[in-house]
Parts: structure tokens; C-alpha cells; sequence
């Protein structure tokens, strides 16, 4: 059986490196059967996307269950074993960006927006806000107990992440339940939309938008 990890890079059109990009990273401090970790980022900053590494000594590994926009300054990562105890550690990293030089340029903002989904396998959809263009996104999974709240995970028969990427103006997001345990869980996708603020009117990030109102282009998405 061969198995393929396809990887999946976000751009923002910035020919003129008016933009400065910095990516912060928080560790959680002690390892853990589930580690969680949450990256902040520095005054100034506007958070465009997110990711998570997790580090284990030796053999087997843990899940991704959660990498997620938290607020708009805030990446929250979490891992857990799965049938196996086994204690690591997990890194949180934020991207941020903000204006080199922020002299008569546009103020940067973002907007957040989600879905989810109850389901043992699950597939969501997020599209991103009419007024932002998509530079980010994330997933998380929320196990379900009982009928009335969704709780933490309960044992090590736990469902997983499986997918987490952008395709056109959507963040899509996958789960699947381990080793055909069928749990109900909670899916949660998020997209981050990256947008531009003239006056009272938010614009999605584009080429030129700088120098707004002279730019119509968005960064050759179909359906902004």
C-alpha cells in the first residue's frame, strides 16, 4: 500500500515586497498523551494562516485533531494519542503580516468564518466571507458524548483529521473515525479572508489594492 501526503501552498501577490511576513511559534511546555499549544501574534501583525508539527522521541506518533484560527491574533494547535499511549509535544505557528512601510496604504484586516458538521467520517466546506480573499484556513475535531455537549476525548478509539486545504474560494476539511470505531464527533472548518479597509468599505486583497480604488484584480480568484 502506498500512501501520498499532498501539501498545499496559499500565495499573496505582492511583486513589490511591500508586505513583511514573520511567522511566531509557541511549544506546549511538557509532553503529553494529548499536547495542545496556541501562537500568538505581535501587535501589528494581521494572522493569515496557521500550521502544526508535532514532536515525538522514538517510535509511533499522535493525531492532528485541531489547527485553527483562535480570535483574530491567535493559532491553536492540539494532538492526541490514539490506542497507543504515547506523550509528546506540540508547536503552534502563526503567520502574520502587516505593511513594510504603512504610509497611505489601506488598512489590513481579516474575517473569520466557519462551519461544521456531526458526523463519524465527515467532509465540510468552508467559503470564504464575499469581502475577503482566502489566505488561510483550518480544522478541528470536537469528540461527542452523550446528547446534549460535545466533550474531550473519551479513551484512545478516537476519530482523526485527515485533510485541511484550500481549493478556490473554500477551505475544506475531512475526518475519519480510527480503526472503523464509529464515534460521532464534531467537525469545525474555518476560512481566514484577507481584506483591505477604504472609509467604512471592506475590500478583498488583491494586486494594486494598495492603491485603492484604482485596483479591480483579485488575486485571480473566480468568485471573490
Amino acid at each position: 500500500m502506498t500512501n501520498k501526503t499532498n501539501c498545499f501552498a496559499v500565495a499573496v501577490y505582492d511583486p513589490a515586497n511591500l508586505l513583511e511576513v514573520m511567522i511566531f511559534v509557541s511549544t506546549s511546555e511538557n509532553p503529553s498523551c494529548a499536547p495542545s499549544a496556541t501562537a500568538t501574534v505581535a501587535e501589528g501583525y494581521i494572522m493569515v494562516g496557521g500550521g502544526a508539527t508535532i514532536q515525538c522521541d522514538g517510535k509511533g506518533g499522535q493525531m492532528l485533531i485541531e489547527s485553527t484560527p483562535q480570535q483574530k491574533n491567535k493559532w491553536s494547535v492540539k494532538s492526541r494519542d490514539c490506542h497507543i499511549e504515547r506523550e509528546c509535544t506540540i508547536t503552534a505557528h502563526a503567520i502574520g503580516i502587516k505593511w513594510r512601510d504603512p504610509t497611505n496604504k489601506p488598512e489590513l484586516s481579516t474575517v473569520i468564518t466557519s462551519d461544521e458538521n456531526n458526523e463519524a467520517e465527515a467532509s465540510l466546506s468552508q467559503r470564504v466571507a464575499a469581502n475577503g480573499a482566502l489566505v488561510g484556513g483550518g480544522a478541528k475535531i470536537t469528540e461527542y458524548s452523550g446528547e446534549s455537549k460535545y466533550t474531550k476525548f473519551n479513551g484512545r478509539r478516537a476519530n482523526m483529521l485527515t485533510s485541511s486545504y484550500p481549493e478556490g474560494v473554500y477551505w475544506k476539511a475531512t475526518s475519519v473515525e480510527a480503526r472503523h470505531h464509529r464515534r460521532k464527533a464534531k467537525l469545525t472548518t474555518y476560512a481566514i479572508g484577507l481584506n483591505v479597509k477604504t472609509g467604512d468599505v471592506l475590500r478583498p486583497f488583491c494586486p494594486g489594492c494598495q492603491y485603492w480604488p484604482a485596483a479591480t484584480a483579485t488575486l485571480g480568484l473566480d468568485e471573490i
